[in-house]
């Protein structure tokens, strides 16, 4: 496969060009999946470009559609499945022509001389043209923008790279192809003249530069000053005293990735206006920040005529952090000024009037807080500042109008890459193990950089043996470190941070680990932390985000790094039992209450003795679609909890958190996980729950052996529920032996069905239980419409409707409409099976029901078929394929269905 962006657009395979072009939105989708770094994206950022008028909610039928005819139309080209809420392409990036650029213009960054020149001149040979030069929209505008700016950003370095190479008179035969297409652009206009000063000296220069202004335009300070420096009147230094050049930049090892976050760096401190040049590289401890820095420095050292200064500010060093007076005295004397008094505030304003008119960078590496840095930012002028910290420095940002480069872990193929380098492995031989292994170590380049020394001086053994023993958990943080280097230890990396974090911090990073993971809400946190719930400020919270110990992987939710959170686990080792298991009863505590309220909302009249909250407030969606939105996002994190819950003999809230779980499980066809949680649920229920509970229990395991079609054990656990209940619980019989009617009916043993259905529905009558009532009566009708009386089917089906409807129970109702249509339809009434099939659709696609909606969409296509309506039934289909698609279920019905309606 080969994607074109950089010009034309185009999918190509074997040469040949696919029928996916740009007037199409299959077309689109590709593309804005090819312009981004990863090939993925979520479905707000395609809505942006393929429906911008399409609200959010309206997105993800939309996106599926797309992607399913792209699965038609180029095989191979897109994933069999998207993960929740994203979009990918399968391709591999040396596919995709704008990701080649790329990497191969991030590759170049780390060569020399001509070597550098040769490999960004290919980089430069992927554009063809202008970039997304098919599509419109503010979505591809912004796009097209982005890509133009790094395209510019290359020219820049492929023609500044050429002149330290010594070719000159090359760049002056190139440089108009980049002029004319960013005509007037300073740097690129200053990079001629240092070529024409060269190359045919000063006159030329200055011809240049008249020409230029005849044109109408104006020279910015930047280039003013170098054509001066270049026409011979000066420097821009000489009233700062002697032209002495600091370049203080320490060595460092290869750079390995982060093409984007030097992409941005080149944007913020080579092309900002000179008054926001100041950026800020945050992350936890150990992703990299110093690293990046100093790669990136290397390469845009050219830039700053002026030189580098660099100072590393220990703000998390085991000893005290460098004094900002410290700092500056050194740069006073590499920039060899002397201060004419010698306080701080004299030291400061001789460092900021001495490269008040220079072009210098500044590196403050490992910068402790905002009030470290500040006295050595620069005032207005041409220098820049790059700053490196695990704090995000918020009050530099806004204050100082400094700019965020937030780093997060590597993305699996870099990690993977700096792991094989520094390990000295072969990744073609070593299969999947490489990617295992850094997956272990969390993609955090610190914890690859001390595996892969340890896999080389076999302190881990191989690759295959490090594999094995980071899987197992043998090898835990506090042996990834390096014997002698402070800086090669995960723990004592982790500890510096910890160590200057405020009493109340400290305590919510112990609890946080705690918390079963793998994301905390902000809710959820405030209550940890021992809250109501409803605060707008949580200082602990902050504190621990803004020193890059906590991670914000979706809006107001919150993560460890897995390095992280095994150091926090550590530190709550160190508490006392009781108080670990208050705040582990607290955690369980919310996930119970709020899942149960969802829970009720999704199936009104279930009972469970979860009690009510005590100090917070649980969450009460107002529809089916919020309690869905709710379980979804916390569902890893309760499933999680259920497990961790066992883990710690904590048997009620083991299997009350189970039990809120399964209608959710149900719905979102996870009968695997609903069997896993539920068998841990039945044996915390043995320890702590009645019989007639744990009847409850055996009746989810029958209904989740029900989805997956292994009848024998439904009807097994059917009657072990029936058993529990007893005589004291008719309530409980009544609904395990509806249970039980349900498989005999679907097993095809419909004498046993009848006798249980009839006896069932006398007794829920007895107690005035409507939905047990209704429930039986539906099951009564669907056991006549397949002895084929037709005419008793609908009157059970339509008795069950009745009652149905006087109850909360959607799902139910449903229900109950598909089995009346269904009658209509055996009885030669396709008109009014249509009415109900298609009112029981919409209900299951209020309920976020896809199993069930995809069954009915299939019923509601053979009406539609006997109504003559052949299209609108292929459409069902087609939908009703495309969902069983999602749910990994088989299609063949449906495809031979698809088939016959030709």
């Amino acid at each position: 496969m080969d994607i074109h962006v950089l010009g034309g657009f185009g999918v190509f395979r074997d040469g040949r060009r696919l029928k996916i072009n740009s007037s199409t939105v299959s077309g689109r989708y590709v593309a804005a999946l090819a312009t981004t770094g990863g090939l993925r994206a979520s479905h707000a950022h395609m809505g942006r470009r393929l429906w911008p008028d399409v609200p959010p909610d309206g997105l993800g039928i939309r996106l599926r559609q797309t992607a399913a005819e792209l699965r038609r139309e180029a095989p191979g080209l897109l994933p069999e499945r998207n993960d929740r809420g994203q979009c990918s392409l399968a391709v591999q990036r040396e596919e995709v022509d704008y990701l080649r650029f790329r990497d191969r213009s991030r590759t170049a960054r780390e060569l020399r001389g001509t070597r550098k020149y040769e490999a960004l001149r290919d980089a430069l040979g992927e554009w063809h043209g202008d970039p997304l030069q098919d599509f419109s929209g503010a979505g591809f505008e912004d796009d097209r923008t982005r890509l133009l700016n790094e395209l510019l950003a290359a020219w820049e370095l492929y023609l500044q790279t050429g002149i330290d190479a010594g070719l000159a008179i090359d760049i002056l035969r190139e440089i108009d192809i980049p002029l004319a297409r960013f005509p007037g652009d300073p740097r690129l206009f200053a990079i001629k003249l240092h070529a024409l000063k060269i190359a045919s000296g000063p006159a030329e220069v200055r011809r240049a530069m008249e020409e230029w202004r005849s044109e109408g335009r104006t020279p910015d300070r930047s280039l003013s000053d170098r054509y001066k420096q270049l026409v011979g009147r000066g420097r821009p230094s000489d009233q700062c005293g002697p032209s002495r050049m600091p370049q203080q930049l320490s060595a460092h090892r290869r750079l390995v990735g982060r093409a984007e976050q030097c992409a941005e760096l080149d944007r913020l401190l080579l092309d900002g206006s000179p008054s926001s040049r100041v950026a800020v590289l945050s992350g936890m401890p150990g992703v990299g920040k110093t690293a990046i820095a100093l790669s990136w420095a290397e390469s845009a050292r050219t830039s700053f005529t002026d030189g580098v200064l660099q100072a590393d500010l220990n703000g998390y060093a085991a000893t005290e952090p460098t004094p900002p007076e410290e700092v500056l005295s050194q740069f006073l004397d590499d920039l060899d000024v002397e201060a004419s008094t010698p306080t701080f505030a004299g030291m400061i304003a001789a460092y900021r009037t001495a490269i008040a008119k220079r072009n210098v960078l500044v590196l403050l590496d490992n910068a402790r807080d905002a009030q470290q840095v500040r006295p050595l930012l620069p005032g207005p002028g041409r220098s820049s500042v790059l700053i490196t910290s695990r704090d995000r420095m918020d009050s530099l940002i806004i204050r100082e109008a400094a700019h965020s480069v937030p780093l997060g872990r590597l993305p699996r193929d870099e990690a993977v890459e700096l792991l094989a380098e520094l390990g000295g492995i072969d990744v073609q031989a070593a299969g999947d193990v490489p990617e295992v292994v850094a997956e272990l170590c969390g993609h955090l380049p610190l914890s690859l950089v001390i595996v892969g020394a340890m896999i080389q001086t076999r302190a881990l053994g191989d690759l295959w043996r490090a594999k094995t023993a980071l899987s197992a958990r043998s090898v835990r943080v506090s042996d990834l470190r390096v014997r002698g280097d402070d800086r090669l230890d995960v723990t004592s990396t982790f500890s510096m941070s910890h160590r200057v974090l405020s009493s109340e911090a400290k305590q919510l990073f112990w609890r946080l680990a705690v918390h079963p993971g793998p994301t905390i809400s902000r809710v959820a946190v405030s209550v940890l932390d021992g809250r109501a719930g409803d605060e707008l400020s949580i200082p602990a919270l902050d504190e621990l985000r803004a020193a890059s110990l906590l991670e914000e992987p979706a809006d107001e939710r919150y993560a460890f790094h897995d390095l992280t959170r095994e150091f926090a686990e550590t530190e709550a080792q160190a508490e006392p039992d009781e108080e670990r298991e208050r705040v582990a009863a607290r955690a369980f505590d919310f996930l119970i209450h709020n899942a149960w309220s969802c829970d009720r909302v999704l199936v009104p009249g279930r009972f469970l003795p979860v009690g009510t909250p005590a100090g917070f407030t649980a969450v009460a969606p107002a529809s089916v679609a919020e309690a869905m939105a709710w379980l979804a996002t916390e569902y890893p994190t309760l499933k999680r909890a259920v497990g961790h819950a066992a883990e710690r003999g904590m048997h009620r809230h083991t299997w009350l958190l189970a039990m809120t779980l399964v209608t959710y499980q149900w719905r979102a066809n996870r009968y695997e996980d609903a069997l896993k949680t539920l068998t841990s649920a039945d044996e915390a229920a043995e320890q702590v729950a009645t019989p007639g509970q744990r009847s409850m229990v055996h009746r989810m395991l029958a209904g989740t052996y029900r989805g997956q079609k292994k009848y024998q054990q439904a009807k097994w656990h059917a009657r072990v529920a029936l058993e529990l209940a007893g005589s004291d619980d008719p309530q409980g019989i009544a609904r395990s032996q509806n249970s039980l009617a349900i498989l005999c009916r679907e097993t095809g043993d419909l004498t046993e069905a009848t006798r249980l259905f009839a006896e069932v529905l006398a007794r829920f009558r007895d107690m005035g239980d409507v939905l047990g009532e209704a429930g039986a009566l539906d099951g009564l009708g669907c056991i006549h419409l397949s002895l084929g009386d037709h005419e008793k089917a609908l009157r059970h089906c339509d008795g069950a409707v009745r009652l149905f409807a006087t109850t909360g129970d959607v799902n139910g109702h449903a229900n109950a409409l598909v089995n009346r249509g269904r009658s209509h339809l055996a009885r030669g009434e396709p008109d009014r099976a249509a009415a109900d099939l298609g009112t029981a659709l919409t209900n299951y696609r209020k309920l976020s029901y896809p199993r069930n909606e995809a069954r009915t969409l299939v019923e509601f296509a053979d009406s539609l078929a006997a109504l003559q309506r052949t299209g609108e039934a292929r459409e069902m289909l087609l939908r009703a394929e495309e969902l069983f698609n999602d749910l990994n279920a088989p299609t063949d019905e449906v495809t031979e269905r698809i088939r016959r309606l030709g």
